[in-house]
């Protein structure tokens, strides 16, 4: 709570509570996309991500959310690229 607490109350702020703990982990990659949605403007935003990254210095992990008969794992130079499985439910 950020706004301050009414006169006369007398209030204790306890901080958010979670059954999640933080973990440490080493940093693999400088930046992390998630990709999914309706085609064709799934593809059409994944098009002019891509353009827009070659110029990125960084590592990247590129995740596309779309049909596929498999998962599949794609590593060039500074991106991985991920394509997991999903079943049409048509």
């Amino acid at each position: 709570m950020s706004h301050p607490a009414p006169e006369g109350l007398q209030v204790k702020y306890i901080n958010p509570l979670s059954r999640f703990e933080k973990i440490s982990y080493e940093k693999e990659f400088d930046l992390m996309v998630i990709l999914s949605g309706p085609e064709p403007q799934r593809s059409m935003l994944e098009e002019k991500l891509m353009k827009e990254l070659k110029n990125f210095r960084g590592k990247i992990l590129f995740v596309q959310g779309m049909l596929a008969d498999k998962q599949t794992r794609t590593v060039s130079d500074k991106m991985v690229t991920r394509q997991f499985y999903a079943e049409s439910r048509t």
